[in-house]
């Protein structure tokens, strides 16, 4: 492997530079940016435990939110590592959120070149070399500028996937080396990065599902190489269990669930359009829920996938292992945020459609892209006159595409305010977007637009008592007590929030008084 990549490294224009000073330039204009008051207020600006390096250990027994939920240690431990060299210096949390994405492309281009040439076993032709090489060059450069990456790497709080990702990439490709000579070192070193890759986000787990679907396409038969990917699944979940971090949220009951399931089913058909056309992208974009087994959509939605699943059997025998391979582990990476194992909503009535939720998912996607193209080159110089030159051109064009689209995403996201706007400009339902900008205008102390939107975010999702207490002290911010009163008023349950909405009736009930 080592002189499979440097080989490519020498080989000119299809080496890590071009890739790295494209993905860099496409993303640098987060450089600018501020922390933003969601979950980098939380999670590095207020956060106590970053403040000295010996509370690494409480990093690795508590949950990333502080709550019983998620578990991703690995990823405040860099905001820790970050704060005691930086500081509160939004710049160079951003610059680490950049040279982990073009890392992350430097290791997609190593895996692209392994899984293609894992195509043909033996010698493999200098001519077939160079192809292969070529297309894994495009499918790193495709990812590298893709702009469904903005949010991930343009949102400090990206860094879970993007470190996730990174791992995930490297125990895969050192997997694929042992899987070529049998030496065990690979393997633990593979397993090694697994782990770490579980402590970043629990998606990482689909590795296991990826490279049992690589074994079965593959035909190959090393299936006791996944004990040490199982050994350290299992591990991890006990290690979680004993912390008390294994809450979820399930639906109510079955048909909450179907209904969940095939609400994010159609929401894949955006996906799927935004892999290929980039276009229109938001932050925090979400869906409505299917409410009901009578609407038409239901029944639409499981009847194009039954005949695109048709088709795809009979197409299976026809179609390269290596697409088939990647379509399978496009579909795998979607599962953790499918519905099926916790409901992920952005509030009542609608789920989320993140479009960071497509990162790791984008690696087979670009694969398939670029190997695609490639296959589709010699078709259209022979059917249509195309030259390879004018598909070229056609290509870098696409790139070019990517390229802009990508550093306008990532303008308005070193602005917050400017991403927020743009968000309710696409989805004017999102009550989460609506409460992130009030909470922009209450620093700003205009508190008339912070009311307006912490209004509209209590009209969208009125279960949720944070946007009804925030909404009631806008009102007390312009001396409109009565008025904050009578929103506190109808506020029945307040649950951990009790302690503060009393102390906003008491305050509010001082100033009447006066």
């Amino acid at each position: 492997m080592k002189n499979w990549i440097w080989a490519h490294v020498k080989a000119g224009g299809k080496s890590f530079f071009p890739i790295g000073l494209l993905c860099f330039a496409a993303f640098s204009p987060v450089l600018g940016g501020q922390f933003k008051g969601m979950d980098d207020d939380f999670s590095i600006v207020s956060n106590a435990d970053l403040r000295h390096a010996e509370n690494l250990p409480r990093i690795f027994t508590s949950g990333y939110f502080k709550g019983h939920d998620y578990y991703r240690p690995l990823v405040n431990a860099s905001y820790l590592m970050e704060y005691q060299v930086f500081g509160l210096v939004p710049f160079f949390y951003y610059l680490d959120n950049i040279l982990l994405h073009v890392l992350n492309a430097w290791l997609v281009f190593i895996l692209a070149g392994l899984l293609l040439r894992a195509r043909k076993r033996g010698a493999v032709p200098e001519a077939a070399a160079s192809q292969a090489c070529w297309i894994a060059w495009w499918a790193a450069l495709v990812f590298a500028v893709h702009p469904l990456h903005w949010e991930a790497v343009g949102n400090i709080s990206g860094r879970a996937i993007l470190l996730c990702a990174a791992f995930v990439l490297g125990a895969f490709i050192l997997w694929l080396r042992f899987l070529e000579d049998k030496k065990a070192g690979w393997l633990w070193l593979s397993a090694g990065c697994f782990s770490l890759g579980l402590v970043c986000k629990e998606s990482a787990a689909m590795l296991i599902v990826a490279a049992a679907l690589y074994l079965v396409i593959s035909r190959r038969r090393e299936w006791a190489s996944l004990a040490a990917f199982a050994g350290v699944l299992v591990i991890y979940l006990v290690w979680r269990r004993h912390l008390g971090l294994t809450q979820v949220f399930p639906w109510r009951n079955d048909q909450e669930l179907f209904l969940g399931v095939t609400s994010f089913l159609r929401g894949v058909f955006t996906y799927v359009r935004l892999v290929v056309m980039p276009a229109g992208l938001y932050f925090d974009r979400s869906a409505p829920l299917f409410t009901t087994l009578a609407a038409p959509g239901v029944w639409l939605t499981w009847a194009v996938y039954a005949a695109g699943a048709a088709a795809a059997w009979s197409a299976r025998r026809r179609v390269d292992p290596l697409l088939l391979f990647c379509a399978g582990w496009f579909v795998i990476e979607l599962f953790p945020v499918s519905q099926i194992l916790t409901s992920i909503g952005v509030q009542g009535g609608r789920i989320s459609l993140a479009e960071h939720f497509l990162y790791v998912a984008l690696i087979p996607a670009c694969v398939m892209i670029a190997f695609t193209g490639a296959q589709a080159v010699p078709w259209m110089a022979a059917r249509a006159g195309l030259a390879s030159r004018v598909c070229r051109i056609a290509a870098g064009a696409v790139v070019l595409f990517m390229v802009m689209t990508s550093l306008q995403q990532s303008f308005y996201a070193s602005n917050e305010a400017a991403m927020l706007k743009q968000s309710l400009a696409a989805d004017v339902h999102n009550a989460r977007v609506h409460a992130a900008l009030a909470m922009l205008y209450v620093r700003a102390a205009d508190y008339s637009k912070a009311e307006a939107h912490f209004r509209a975010a209590v009209l969208l999702d009125p279960a949720e008592v944070r946007y009804a207490i925030s909404l009631g002290k806008s009102l007390e911010d312009q001396g409109r007590y009565e008025a904050a009163l009578a929103v506190y008023a109808f506020v029945k349950e307040p649950g951990s929030w009790k302690m503060l909405l009393e102390e906003n009736i008491a305050s509010a009930r001082r100033q009447l008084k006066k």
